[in-house]
């Protein structure tokens, strides 16, 4: 049975795009999109994250010094992927992710508790959809 979900995906797509963000309520849909009920790999979600690291990648800006090298060597590793089943090089996908969680590593007291300090949000994305 086919659900309405693909098309409320590309809704959200579409409200960010437009807008910047989506409302938290409607992220909701892909929870239940993500899930892989007994199943260790999630395709679904490992597409996403390749789809939101390669949206960081490709935005517009000029980054020099350590983040630009860092940019480059991730856009070399997510450049020849496949959009459906992508298959990252395990070794170098977790090399990147730990020197891009190197990069951003620093930490600042606050009154709650330890806080990152993150400089650079598209490289942050891109550490995350490695994690994923």
């Amino acid at each position: 049975m086919r659900t309405k979900v693909p098309e409320k995906l590309i809704k959200i797509i579409d409200d960010i795009d437009a807008e910047g963000n989506a409302s938290l309520t409607r992220l909701t849909v892909l929870k239940k999109w993500f899930e892989a009920p007994g199943r260790k790999n999630n395709n679904r979600l490992r597409a996403f994250a390749v789809w939101v690291a390669r949206r960081a990648l490709s935005r517009k800006g000029k980054t020099a010094g350590a983040a630009g090298e860092l940019f480059s060597e991730a856009r070399a590793l997510f450049g020849g992927l496949g959009k459906v089943c992508p298959t990252l090089q395990a070794k170098a996908a977790a090399d990147l992710h730990q020197r891009l969680r190197d990069f951003q590593n620093e930490f600042k007291s606050q009154q709650w508790g330890a806080v990152r300090i993150i400089n650079n949000w598209n490289l942050l994305l891109v550490e995350q959809a490695l994690a994923i």
